[in-house]
């Protein structure tokens, strides 16, 4: 290598090192780091659900991060019953239960977890 080639290749390898960090610090500023308490309390606020019997009504006010949500109701002892069907986007939905339903649970297919138990 000749003193040019050297000369560059360390003013290139000063610049990369100069660079790196500030695009890091741009790519993670933006990421919430949030406790999950904080996390649970948003999630609240992403639905509401009201009761009209036999009709359930859900309302979403913000997308759910997860695309395949579907909404199970609760039969007498709590558990997963009878698929009432899926949530996919910002909106209203309404579904219809059984008399003897004690309530509905957002599943989320994907992750199979729960995302909301709510009983009634």
């Amino acid at each position: 290598m000749i003193s040019s080639q050297r000369k560059a290749h360390k003013f290139i390898w000063l610049g990369i090192i100069v660079i790196i960090p500030i695009l890091l610090f741009f790519a993670i500023r933006d990421l919430d780091f949030s406790s999950p308490f904080a996390k649970n309390q948003a999630q609240q606020e992403e639905l509401s659900v009201s009761l009209d019997r036999p009709l359930v009504k859900v309302h979403l006010h913000r997308p759910l991060k997860s695309p395949s949500v579907v909404v199970y109701e609760l039969d007498s002892e709590g558990k997963r019953g009878a698929v009432l069907g899926q949530l996919e986007g910002v909106g209203t939905y309404t579904f219809s239960t059984t008399p003897r339903s004690k309530g509905i649970l957002i599943f989320d297919e994907i992750k199979k977890e729960e995302r909301y138990k709510i009983e009634f």
